[in-house]
């Protein structure tokens, strides 16, 4: 009576990265560039060592840092988007540096001293505690990120946690410039000289509160004119991800700047 053999884990590409992958007892492995010759010999390996009943399959392969980095990526400009606002975006400038100076260290490889050069890296280059800060949280969450898809060890993760951000005057970073609001005199002042559409949407921002992408974005069909007090709703703002509902009051003096732009919409 034959043995009925294992059906052999198949080799995957999984979207999201442009990666190659296989599961094996229920575990993801990230195998590099798929269609690449290396990706297919990490494979190779990887099943003949589970055909072998070797615990070795358990644990995550040895990706690279750059290989981490291109995974968040594709990861953060979809769940994120593309908008030059994003996350995506904004995690650009923190990637560069780590692609530069250990992109092809192994990510494991890549501990609390790493992290705390690259702290170094942007003091030296002349950067201010807060943006440091705020990239410092940036490449933590990568590694979490890649922890939670089985990519590296959460033993990773866990020893760039314990690397405190700059505090304030007690390291060589500078403290970022405080920027005071624009008075009334001379926004007044330098009216004038700015195009007629591009005064009334100052004006009309200061007259709300409204952020500038707000007014930038705003269509005829987001402001209700039922009452006396009109009611701009932006079809996009910075909170709709967290269900939030942006309602923005538009009284006499602003929809006297706003009045002429809705009748224009409305004879086109």
């Amino acid at each position: 009576m034959s043995s009925r053999r294992k059906k052999v884990p198949g080799y995957l590409l999984h979207k999201a990265t442009g990666q190659a992958l296989v599961v094996l007892n229920g575990k993801f492995h990230y195998l590099g560039k798929y269609g690449s010759d290396r990706s297919r010999q990490q494979y190779a390996s990887l099943i003949s060592d589970w055909q072998n009943g070797y615990a070795g399959v358990n644990r995550p392969p040895e990706l690279s840092v750059n290989q981490i980095l291109n995974a968040y990526r594709a990861h953060a400009e979809e769940y994120y988007g593309k908008s030059h606002k994003g996350q995506a975006y904004n995690s650009r400038p923190i990637m560069r540096l780590l692609r530069e100076e250990y992109g092809t260290l192994q990510a494991h490889k890549f501990g609390p001293r790493r992290l705390k050069e690259v702290i170094q890296l942007l003091i030296q280059r002349g950067n201010n505690r807060g943006y440091i800060n705020m990239n410092l949280h940036r490449v933590k969450k990568i590694f979490k990120w890649a922890v939670s898809e089985e990519m590296i060890s959460p033993a990773v993760y866990q020893a760039l946690a314990t690397v405190e951000g700059l505090k304030k005057g007690r390291s060589k970073a500078p403290e970022s410039r405080t920027i005071e609001p624009i008075d009334d005199e001379t926004v007044r002042q330098t009216l004038p000289f700015m195009a007629p559409m591009i005064r009334d949407m100052v004006q009309l921002q200061r007259l709300t509160g409204a952020r500038p992408g707000e007014i930038c974005l705003l269509r005829p069909v987001d402001v209700d004119q039922d009452n006396a007090i009109w009611e701009y709703r932006p079809h996009k703002h910075k909170t709709e991800h967290r269900h939030k509902h942006r309602v923005i009051m538009l009284g006499p003096r602003a929809q006297k700047l706003l009045q002429p732009y809705l009748d224009k919409s409305e004879s086109n």
